[in-house]
């Protein structure tokens, strides 16, 4: 009876020895079996960087990983209590290449594929380009550079996508597409912007003005950035400018620059003399307006050809001061000198200018 049980325990122990040889982690540690699940299928591009193996692994121990578990600077993956390393790899040469991975003391390996599975690389460095109607343009004028991890530069063929007229003003949106010699494509995106030929006109290059005058001018642009004028007078005292109305401030001559963002500018001549009519009637009151706004050769007035319509032009400024004569008296000789009346009147009645014309 005593043989029998010891027959039973030897065979019990045979047995164990028999499994722990066949599979000895089981044993030691079963709960790290099978903890790993990698990507199907992985492909690498071949490159002379080191490759981002934390990635490839898809869970851990069930847990789908996201990229705040991946550290690719230290080569590891981190989730829950589990530190998994990374392999080191430089997928240099085009082939299969096996990369393992090491839990604790267990290690887990997959096969990758390594090959020449991205386009190259494009460096566009202007993506917007602007010419003239009539200038050429092709994939000659693209400032850009290429690479690629296996086809010489000379190999890589690079073309320009997408219609577009020079002879045409618009806007064009273009593709510059390159591919190496395994037909791996790379695409940028670009503009090309066609404008009119550049054009700065002015109504008047040679004015003569008195003090107090405004002069308006009228400008003509076209091209790129037509509609930005920049305004400036070399000698303020003499004559300021704002916006396209120009200020008779002192006697003497200055030039009054209008500059362009399509690239022209051109120079105003203005010569101010001092005016010897003295425009302002003190002694003027609400009875006298009417005698004076008729009479059309007095010291406010000024005559030139006919016009039709003048009155639409007629305008009142409120209040007594010197400051509201000159801001009535400057809107009158603007309109005057326009061309658009023969003649006006600033008459003081009281409260105010009355500005009209005839």
């Amino acid at each position: 009876m005593k043989t029998k049980i010891y027959f039973k325990f030897l065979i019990i122990i045979l047995f164990a020895i028999f499994v722990t040889g066949c599979d000895g982690d089981i044993f030691k540690d079963p709960t790290y079996y099978n903890k790993i699940e990698f990507q199907d299928d992985i492909k690498i591009n071949l490159s002379n960087d080191y490759a981002d193996t934390t990635k490839y692994v898809k869970s851990v121990d069930g847990h789908i990983l996201q990229n705040s578990n991946r550290d690719f600077e230290n080569h590891e993956i981190r989730i829950d209590n589990y530190i998994i390393s990374c392999p080191k790899f430089k997928p240099e040469k085009e082939g299969e290449f096996n990369l393992t991975y090491k839990l604790g003391e267990y290690e887990y390996s997959t096969t990758v594929l390594v090959s020449d599975i991205e386009g190259p690389r494009i460096t566009l460095r202007n993506s917007n380009y602007d010419i003239i109607i009539g200038d050429k343009f092709s994939i000659k004028h693209i400032d850009f550079d290429v690479e690629d991890n296996l086809s010489k530069k000379k190999n890589i063929k690079c073309k320009l996508k997408g219609k577009f007229d020079v002879n045409k003003v618009s806007q064009y949106s273009l593709k510059l597409i390159c591919t190496d010699e395994k037909k791996n494509s790379s695409t940028k995106n670009l503009k090309l912007n066609v404008y009119e030929r550049p054009v700065l006109t002015v109504s008047k290059e040679d004015i003569q003005m008195y003090i107090l005058d405004t002069v308006e001018i009228q400008v003509k642009t076209k091209g790129k950035n037509k509609d930005e004028l920049m305004w400036s007078s070399s000698n303020n005292s003499i004559a300021s400018v704002e916006n396209n109305i120009i200020h008779a401030n002192g006697t003497g001559e200055t030039i009054i620059t209008v500059s362009c963002g399509n690239g022209l500018s051109k120079n105003i001549k203005v010569k101010v003399k001092e005016n010897t009519n003295n425009n302002l009637n003190k002694g003027s009151n609400s009875n006298n307006s009417s005698n004076s706004s008729s009479n059309n050769n007095s010291n406010n007035s000024y005559n030139n050809s006919s016009k039709s319509n003048p009155k639409i032009y007629d305008k009142f400024f409120s209040g007594n001061s010197i400051d509201s004569y000159n801001k009535a008296y400057s809107y009158a000789n603007s309109i005057f000198a326009s061309g658009k009346v023969n003649g006006f009147s600033v008459d003081p009645n009281g409260i105010g200018f009355m500005v009209s014309f005839n």
